[in-house]
């Protein structure tokens, strides 16, 4: 079980994409879609999903589509595509979506609308902007069983606009992502497990990226592994890549990024990659503090894990590929050397000897025995990766002997100096 925790909180994940449905962005002037496309770059993200194309009220780039006529021209897409590829962002492009009819069960008038002009769309977004730049485009209509749980209605929706719509993708030679979600009040995962796998099986689609629903559903939270895993399991056995969409809102404002974690760390295991849902969550130019707060902090929660699966040492909020002098890396850390065989790291210093109501473990001075305890990855040095997992658990710490068996971890009862973040 300790070693299951330990590979999960190491096996994090970093956010790398990000949606941005267009709302809070198509009104921005070039200059300032460029700095939005700045602030994503410094995230580290390197996926962006552009939601909408064309609705039934507006259009986010110059169509000349019949049925677009009559909707608001946002012209976004000129201006955010090129400076999203100028950073060499994978771009995915929304087809044409009716947001009046995805969470009913249309009739089939409905989902031969959508297949057509979904076609058309693609046809003219790929003339329209370079080829190179678009990875794949996006079904935007948010699948989920409970109003496709008759099969015959879930095969209309697969044969009548799903997987036409993803084959012509293919014949373009792109990729097709859709997004789905869950709801555990509805559904039991093992209903949902069921579901995808009977709609993903012959649906052409590329990447099934999965809602995790904890902001719009804080109760969501206790099911998003039992769930995810389900939903994971039909990918898998489709042959389909597995995302996670991890969203970033707690109901109208920023989730906080201790929340955010805990969906990261939730997800990693099963995912390929985390995507995020979204921009206007992070919007900088009219922001809010919470907004401020959540950005700064998605700033350094990217750059640690984007860090560690580089397999790189994370110290001081910066990565190195080799740690500063007087420290060695262990575990993507950097741990501090002391000068002395007989000295100890406490309260990152060294000293001869520890304090009383201290012990000696290896090169560590460790709180002694108590009534709270902490799972510690890796040595501690000022800069410790920790989880609290409850009253009675194993601590992870590091001697200087076991540092010399090609850093192989001893278990102790305690840690100094734990930080969680």
């Amino acid at each position: 079980m300790m070693l299951q925790l330990m590979l999960s909180f190491l096996a994090t994940l970093p956010i790398s994409g990000i949606f941005d449905a267009g709302w809070n962005s198509f009104f921005r002037n070039q200059s300032q879609i460029d700095l939005q496309v700045s602030n994503m770059k410094k995230l580290n993200l390197d996926t962006l999903i552009l939601q909408y194309s064309i609705d039934k009220t507006q259009r986010f780039y110059d169509s000349k589509l019949p049925f677009a006529a009559g909707t608001a021209n946002n012209s976004y897409f000129e201006r955010i595509i090129p400076s999203a590829a100028s950073q060499n962002m994978s771009i995915y492009l929304g087809v044409y979506a009716e947001n009046d009819g995805w969470w009913t069960t249309p009739d089939d008038a409905y989902l031969f609308r959508q297949r057509d002009n979904s076609i058309k769309v693609i046809d003219e977004l790929l003339a329209k902007f370079p080829q190179a730049a678009i990875k794949g485009f996006y079904i935007p209509h948010e699948i989920a069983r409970y109003y496709w749980q008759v099969p015959a209605d879930m095969q209309r929706l697969v044969n009548n606009f799903v997987k036409p719509v993803s084959d012509y993708a293919h014949s373009k030679n792109k990729t097709m992502m859709i997004s789905p979600f869950f709801n555990q009040d509805l559904e039991t995962s093992a209903q949902d497990y069921q579901f995808f796998r009977d709609m993903l099986v012959n649906s052409s689609v590329d990447i099934i990226a999965v809602q995790d629903g904890v902001g719009s559903n804080a109760a969501r939270r206790n099911f998003s592994v039992e769930y995810l895993t389900a939903i994971h399991r039909a990918a898998v056995e489709t042959k389909k890549v597995f995302w996670t969409n991890i969203e970033l809102f707690e109901g109208s404002a920023p989730a906080d990024i201790t929340r955010i974690q805990d969906q990261c760390v939730n997800a990693s295991n099963i995912s390929l990659k985390l995507i995020s849902y979204d921009y206007s969550t992070l919007t900088l130019d009219h922001y809010t503090q919470s907004m401020q707060v959540l950005y700064a902090d998605l700033i350094i929660f990217n750059a640690k894990y984007t860090c560690i699966h580089q397999n790189n040492a994370f110290f001081n909020n910066s990565c190195y590929i080799y740690c500063p002098v007087n420290y060695f890396k262990f575990n993507n850390s950097c741990v501090r050397k002391c000068p002395g065989e007989s000295q100890f790291i406490y309260d990152s210093g060294c000293v001869s000897n520890c304090p009383d109501n201290y012990q000696i473990d290896g090169i560590n001075c460790v709180l002694k025995s108590g009534d709270k305890t902490v799972l510690i990855i890796g040595a501690v040095a000022g800069v410790v990766f920790a989880i609290a997992v409850g009253s009675t658990v194993a601590v992870v710490c590091i001697s200087k002997k076991e540092q010399k068996k090609k850093n192989r971890i001893k278990l102790s009862d305690s840690c100094s100096n734990v930080v969680t973040y």
